[in-house]
């Protein structure tokens, strides 16, 4: 209405399967209003009417024409499309369709549309609150005292919405987005919406840039004079809306709206607003402007005015310290004219403040409590007793609306600090008390609160204040290193076995006349007194013994000398009799870091004299005093000076010190062991496999669970593409589970028991930022199975596929460092075992078992699952040259002529096939470029030998086609590609038109069907684990019967049959049907769609080891919305088997029949 656009900005966001937002909005390259369907606007009620569907008629007027050009323009800004819709435009709609598109990490276009209702302003109506302003009688302008000052009136602009496809809605304020114009500014102004006289005349009020029919509004300026009748200033703190309408109601609603204005002033330091109204005599009202009116308060003690004010209003404030509570008509407001000095009005506004009430107290000192003269030793440094201590007083308050509150009332002149007793001891001021200087004692103070309204004094206080004073110096001798619970002691002994004495340190102590001590001794000097130099060291405070003997030593501070000291060196030993580890371990008492790390022990020594080393690795004399040893060096190896360092993961390892005494003159040797938890973190590259911190694999018992992480380091790189595979002990352990990890996101898979003792990760995702030192990919579950003794197992992995962002090439195939590791299992006890077997959850896991009919019931598998990546082809078919991109239909044998999922061509299948694909999709690859065996891989989901198929039209191929015959890769055949790498999926290798080797010619015939199916690496797929199944397509025969194979179902599409296994051993698999009562009805075209279908060592399958070539209802596969498609198609014929010729005529001569 009044010019500025109306703006609707469009954010898109991707959603994962389980619905899941991202946090980050996508960039939409593509935002663009689109014709709207009968459909969409039939399912829009209309806004302002009935809530039945849009009329028929409606809806024909909606889809007439091009009006969203009409209702606005819509671009992209940055990542959004922004929708505008201003006063250029002409018309308004009840739908507007937006069609905005993004892209996902895997390079898949998203379709949302965005539905939008415009109303557009079709008639405005511009009113004025006072047509005839009149002059103000007495009131001149301050800045121009020639000029009088004209009454001023609000100004309001209403307009009518509607639209196509919309009822209009009359009525609507729009003044706030309006914008207003004079005709005659001699005669009147308009400032926003207030139109002020400036002499006498006419002017005529319009709106700018409505778009619409103009509205106007004729004000008069005249001079005949009007008084002011009164002015009342309002004090305001706040506003409430009388009715508050409901989100939910409906739009169609009406309320009636009402303001209550509140003035609360409870609390010391609350504002309020001070609104001043001058009443004219004509009835109108004016809101002065603080500036032209003197605002003053009737009572300072309980309202006072601040400063703060704007051009509407002016602030008063409860006095922030000793309000008092009070009502009435406090502040007086008067209007005075500056040029004449005559007073046009006074007004007064009620003011109601009441004051909190205080409920409860309290009263610290700082410093303890002790203070002490300024002049005094006990001031001094390191001593530090303050010279002055400070009262904090602190109340609750509760006002009249029961709210409570504490304040500091420290520095409040109501707060009165009072001395009871010790008067001239120390000196008061305000909440400050202060040494004297005039002796020492308990000072007794008394902290009332009488000026906050504790009339009766129940929240008086009692508080004391210690004055001391600085009395004499001791001189003591203190263990070294100290220790705590440390005690003086004047002798040192020979320390263990060794033929070193005991060191201590001196220590001074300034002593107040409370007996109170405070050490000194970094401030201090200290000499020897008497002894001669060979008997003891004194390097600052600190003494060592040199060979037995006695000496004296003394001390000064602050020119103050100490008494003597008495020192003794004896021969005499003191052994070692306690040793504890203390060294500072990583989380849950690991050792954690790369290959190499080294940590520094730390260990304490107790002597039998009761002093402690408390470090003695720090102290440089481990090697002298202790073996230091590690039961797997091979893990942790350490040294006798103290230095642990980390090498291999471990169960666990312990470390233990000994006291050694080559002199033999002890017996006993104490030892401490460190029970720790070897670590490794993965170097870059590397994987890691269990905790990161505490034992890598915790101690399990049969029948419990454990989760396990899988984490890559990629440093600063973006891991793209990884192929892993861990191997367990399956003997002792069953997988479970397995998830993606929080740390990864885009294509993934894992594949558990399959066989038994591996867990197979995959991943790719070239838009991928993970990075980082510990990438958490995926968690596997696993069990224990049930064990008569304590068995240790090995974890390993491998290390098939990694690509990060620094590097255009896979790293080379390693095994698992940092994820190597141990896992001890343990027996249950008797009743244990007894509770737990009564427990389903944990009885279902010690029946886990590998399927009977399975032949990968150890370690290595059979062929299938044993099979390596590289393979050796008997023969290699060439392929025959043609133009770029175009790929003729296989036959079956040209299907195998390669490594099948090689697309890179390196001769081996693995995800950096997959990561080569990406690429294609992701850079916009020339498929020219490629050899027609490439192509072809790119295709496992064998789009491209699908009836018409046409490069060009493929849903998901973002890829520029050189010819329609040319196999285009999408996210699906990623999808499909990483599953047969990671042995869920299977390659089909029979093109359609060999699928069928026989067709019913005639009613009684076979129709036989046959199917090669190989896994990763060419190898045959072999039953059980790899199930085909075929549905027939037919109306006319869904009775037929099976001469190979099994019938286990009718479908809304015909019937499904089982395919065998063959006995070729070449991964084919058969199935033979006869028609219904073993004659078959005519049928031009009977569908055979393929179902393939795995399962792993458990005999357990999931929906990511299915999929249908082309298309079924079937469970699982009409559950993602696939439709019955025929991978080929046969003709079945009805007719009679002709009748067997004629016998010969018998030969002249012949014998009779």
């Amino acid at each position: 209405v009044g010019g500025a656009p109306a703006v609707t900005r469009i954010k898109a966001f991707l959603v994962s399967s389980d619905g899941t937002k991202a946090d980050q909005a996508v960039a939409v390259p593509v935002c663009r209003f689109v014709a709207a369907t009968a459909e969409h606007i039939a399912s829009v009620a209309s806004f302002g009417g009935s809530d039945a569907a849009v009329s028929a008629a409606a809806v024909a007027n909606l889809l007439s024409g091009t009006a969203d050009a009409a209702v606005g323009s819509i671009a992209r800004d940055g990542t959004d499309c922004v929708a505008t819709f201003g006063a250029a435009a002409t018309a308004g709609k009840s739908y507007v369709l937006v069609e905005v598109k993004g892209t996902g990490a895997t390079n898949v276009t998203y379709t949302e549309l965005v539905p939008l209702r415009v109303w557009h302003a079709t008639n405005v109506t511009v009113k004025v609150a006072d047509p005839l302003v009149n002059l103000i009688a007495g009131a001149w302008n301050k800045a121009d005292c020639t000029q009088r000052i004209y009454q001023s009136t609000d100004v309001f602009a209403t307009a009518t919405l509607g639209g196509v496809g919309l009822s209009s809605v009359t009525g609507v304020d729009v003044t706030s987005i309006a914008t207003f114009t004079s005709s005659n500014v001699a005669a009147a102004t308009v400032t926003a919406s207030l139109l002020e006289g400036v002499a006498p005349g006419t002017t005529t009020l319009s709106l700018v840039g409505t778009g619409v029919a103009p509205a106007t509004a004729v004000v008069t300026v005249t001079e005949e004079p009007i008084t002011v009748s009164r002015i009342d200033p309002i004090i305001v703190t706040g506003a409430k809306w009388g009715v508050e309408p409901s989100i939910a109601a409906a739009t169609s609603e009406t309320y009636t709206a009402s303001v209550t204005l509140l003035q609360e002033l409870n609390n010391e330091g609350d504002e309020s607003f001070i609104y001043t109204w001058a009443t004219m005599s004509d009835g109108s009202a004016k809101l002065m402007d603080p500036a032209d009116i003197t605002l003053t308060s009737i009572d300072a003690s309980v309202i006072e005015i601040a400063s703060a004010s704007t051009s509407t209003y002016a602030k008063a404030r409860v006095p922030t310290s000793g309000a008092s509570p009070g009502a009435g008509k406090l502040i007086r407001a008067k209007w005075v004219d500056l040029c004449f000095a005559e007073t046009l009005a006074t007004g007064y506004g009620s003011v109601a403040v009441t004051m909190p009430a205080p409920t409860a107290s309290t009263v610290t000192i700082s410093g303890g409590g002790y203070v002490t003269a300024a002049n005094d030793l006990a001031a001094k440094s390191p001593i530090n007793i303050p010279t002055f201590v400070s009262i904090t007083v602190k109340l609750m308050l509760k006002n009249v609306l029961g709210e409570v509150s504490e304040r500091d009332v420290s520095g409040d002149p109501r707060t009165v600090v009072e001395v009871i007793s010790g008067a001239g001891l120390v000196t008061v001021s305000g909440n400050m008390v202060s040494g004297a200087g005039a002796g020492v004692g308990i000072v007794r103070l008394r902290v009332s609160l009488r000026g906050f309204g504790d009339v009766n004094g129940t929240l008086t206080k009692t508080v004391t204040v210690n004055v001391v004073a600085f009395d004499r110096l001791e001189l003591l001798s203190m263990p070294y290193p100290r220790y705590a619970g440390s005690v003086s002691d004047p002798v040192l002994n020979l320390m263990g076995c060794s033929g070193k004495y005991q060191a201590m340190e001196a220590a001074l102590y300034a002593v107040t006349d409370d007996g109170s001590m405070f050490e000194v001794t970094t401030a201090s000097t200290f000499s020897r007194t008497s002894g001669s130099a060979g008997v003891i060291t004194l390097v600052g405070s600190l003494i060592t013994g040199i060979a037995s003997g006695s000496a004296t030593l003394a001390a000064t501070w602050n020119g103050l000398a100490s008494p003597e000291l008495f020192i003794r060196v004896s021969d005499a030993r003191v052994s070692v009799v306690k040793i504890e580890h203390l060294t500072n371990w990583d989380a849950g008492n690991s050792f954690v870091g790369y290959g190499g790390s080294t940590k520094t022990l730390s260990i304490s020594v107790t002597l039998e004299d009761g002093s402690v080393l408390p470090d003695i690795v720090a102290m440089g004399l481990a090697s002298e005093f202790l073996s230091i040893s590690s039961d797997n060096p091979l893990a942790v190896s350490v040294t006798n000076a103290g230095v642990a360092t980390l090498l291999d993961n471990s169960a666990e390892v312990k470390i233990t010190a000994m006291f050694v005494c080559p002199n033999g003159y002890y017996i006993f040797l104490p030892e401490g062991v460190d029970s720790i938890y070897p670590n490794l973190d993965p170097l870059l590259g590397d994987v890691d496999v269990g905790a990161k911190v505490g034992p890598q694999f915790a101690d399990m018992y049969e029948g419990s669970f454990q989760d396990i992480p899988i984490r890559i380091n990629s440093a600063t790189a973006n891991l793209q593409t990884f192929q892993l595979e861990v191997t367990i002990d399956a003997e002792a352990l069953v997988v479970t589970e397995c998830l993606q990890g929080p740390d990864w996101s885009g294509l993934f898979d894992c594949n558990i028991n399959d066989p038994v003792n591996k867990v197979k990760v995959v991943g790719n995702n070239l838009e991928s930022t993970a990075t980082g030192t510990s990438l958490h990919i995926a968690t596997f579950r696993i069990a224990a199975h049930s064990t008569i003794s304590l068995k240790t197992v090995t974890f390993t992995g491998d290390i098939t596929v990694m690509i990060r962002s620094d590097s255009s090439i896979p790293d080379s195939p390693a095994s698992f460092a940092a994820g190597t590791g141990y896992m001890r299992v343990k027996p249950l006890g008797a009743r244990r075992r007894l509770l737990m077997e009564h427990d389903s959850d944990v009885a279902g896991v010690l029946a886990l078992v590998p399927h009977p009919d399975f032949v990968n019931v150890t370690v290595g598998g059979n062929l299938e699952a044993r099979a390596g990546r590289r393979v050796l082809l008997q023969t290699t078919i060439a392929p025959v040259a043609t133009l770029p991109g175009v790929v003729a239909i296989p036959t079956a044998t040209e299907m195998v002529s390669g490594v099948l999922g090689d697309v890179d061509g390196n001769g081996v299948v693995d995800m950096a096939d997959v990561h080569f694909m990406q690429q294609l999709i992701v850079n916009n690859g020339d498929l020219s470029a490629l050899t027609p065996w490439a192509l072809q891989q790119l295709d496992p989901t064998l789009d491209y030998l699908r009836v018409g198929y046409d490069c060009n039209s493929l849903p998901g191929c973002g890829l520029t086609c050189p010819d329609t015959s040319t196999p285009c890769p999408t996210s699906r055949d990623a999808m499909y590609l990483t599953r047969v790498i990671n042995g869920k999926f299977r390659f089909l290798v029979t093109p359609p038109n060999e699928v069928i080797t026989q067709a019913p010619a005639h009613a009684g015939d076979q129709l036989k069907i046959r199917v090669r199916v190989l896994s990763a690496g060419n190898l045959p797929a072999t039953s059980p684990k790899t199930v085909v199944r075929v549905e027939y397509g037919t109306t006319e025969n869904k009775q037929m019967a099976c001469a190979l194979g099994a019938l286990p179902a009718i479908t809304e599409d015909g019937v499904i049959a089982f395919a065998s296994e063959s006995s070729d051993g070449d991964g084919t698999f058969e199935t033979f049907a006869f028609g219904p009562d073993g004659l078959w009805r005519n049928e031009e075209s009977l569908g055979v769609a393929i179902m393939i279908e795995t399962q792993n060592d458990m005999g357990e399958t999931d929906n990511t080891r299915k999929f249908p070539f082309f298309g079924s209802r079937v469970d699982p596969y009409g559950s993602f919305l696939y439709t019955y498609e025929t991978y080929t198609t046969a003709r079945i014929s009805a007719d009679p088997a002709p009748p067997p010729p004629p016998s010969p005529p018998p030969m002249p001569g012949s014998a009779p029949p």
